[in-house]
C-alpha cells in the first residue's frame, strides 16, 4: 500500500549484519523510503501553507521590517532550500525522487519515462491533496486562536493568529518526523534519522519560531501574553486536525488521489497492480475500522 513509488536500489548495507538478509534489509528501507515520502508530503505541506498564509498577514500589519522581515526571509529560504534539496539532491546514495526504470517490455511498447520533474510534482501533489482534505479543521483552530486572541484584546489578532497557527504546525511536521523515523528506530535498532533529514522541517521551524516570538514581542506587553496551551478549545481544535491528517496518512487517499492524478507516469500493468493491492488494504482498513 505505501510501496506506489520506491527506490530501485536502496543503499542499506548498514542493515546487513543486523539479523537481516539482503533481501530483507531492502524491502525495510524501501518501505520506510515511500513512508517518509508520503507522511511528509502532507504534514510539510500544511506547515509551508499555513506559513505562507501567516507570512502574507504579518505584511499587512507594522511588524514586517527590521528582524522580523529577516527571519521571515530566512524561514522562506529555508523551505526553498528543503524542496530543492529533495528534488536534486543524492543523500547518503539515496535518489528520493528518481525516477523509475522502465521494463524492456514498456521500453518496447513506446511508453516514456517520467522526468524527475513530474515525479518530484506528484509529490508536491500528494500534499496539495492532503491539505484540501484537512482546511476546514486548520481554519476551525485558527478560529479558536482569535477566539482566545479576541477575549484578551490582543491588537492584530487576526493577523497573529495565522502565526500562530503556522508555528504550531511547522513545529508538528517536525514531531511527525521524529516520531516516524523512532519507530523505525525501535524495529530495526538503527537510526536512520540523519539519511532522511533533508526531509525534516528543522531550518524552517528554527527561524519561524524566532520570528514568531519577536512578533509576539512587537505586539504585546508581557502582562498581555497569554498561553494559548491552557486553552481546551485550542487543544481541541489541534487534536481534530491530528485526526483528520492521521485518518488521511492511515488510508493514504492523498496519495491515492495523487496517483490518479499522475498515473499516466505509470504502465498500466503497474497502475493495475497498485490498484489491486490499495482498494485490497482499503477495504481491509475500512472492515477494522467500522
Amino acid at each position: 500500500m505505501y510501496k506506489f513509488q520506491q527506490n530501485q536500489n536502496p543503499k542499506c548495507s548498514v542493515l546487513y549484519g543486523d539479523g537481516y538478509t539482503k533481501e530483507e534489509a531492502e524491502e525495510i528501507f524501501a518501505d520506510l523510503t515511500a513512508r517518509t515520502k508520503c507522511v511528509m508530503s502532507v504534514v510539510n505541506n500544511a506547515a509551508y501553507t499555513t506559513m505562507m498564509e501567516a507570512i502574507d498577514n504579518i505584511k499587512k500589519t507594522p511588524f514586517y521590517k527590521g528582524k522580523i522581515k529577516l527571519y521571515l526571509n530566512k524561514a522562506l529560504k529555508a523551505y526553498e532550500d528543503h524542496e530543492r534539496n529533495l528534488k536534486w539532491g543524492n543523500f547518503q546514495g539515496i535518489e528520493f525522487f528518481e525516477p523509475r526504470t522502465l521494463t524492456p517490455e514498456e521500453i518496447e511498447k513506446g511508453i516514456k519515462p517520467a522526468t524527475k520533474e513530474q515525479v518530484f510534482d506528484w509529490y508536491l501533489d500528494i500534499g496539495a491533496c492532503a491539505y484540501k482534505r484537512s482546511i476546514n479543521e486548520l481554519e476551525m483552530l485558527r478560529w479558536q486562536v482569535l477566539n482566545a486572541l479576541t477575549k484578551h484584546e490582543i491588537k492584530y489578532r487576526t493577523e497573529l493568529s495565522y502565526v500562530c497557527v503556522a508555528t504550531a504546525i511547522i513545529e508538528y511536521s517536525c514531531k511527525v518526523f521524529d516520531t516516524l523515523l523512532h519507530e523505525y528506530k525501535v524495529k530495526t535498532h538503527i537510526d536512520f534519522s540523519r539519511t532522511f533529514s533533508p526531509f525534516r522541517l528543522t531550518s524552517v521551524f528554527k527561524s519561524f519560531y524566532e520570528a514568531s516570538m519577536s512578533i509576539a514581542d512587537a505586539a504585546t506587553l508581557p502582562k498581555d501574553r497569554i498561553d494559548l496551551n491552557n486553552s481546551e478549545n485550542i487543544r481541541t481544535a489541534f487534536r481534530a486536525f491530528e485526526n483528520a491528517i492521521m485518518q488521511d496518512l492511515n488510508t493514504m487517499s492523498s496519495a491515492d488521489e495523487a496517483i490518479e492524478q499522475n498515473k499516466d507516469l505509470l504502465s498500466p500493468e503497474i497502475y493495475k497492480a497498485y490498484r489491486e493491492k490499495y482498494d485490497t488494504a482499503l477495504e481491509h482498513y475500512n472492515n477494522e475500522h467500522k
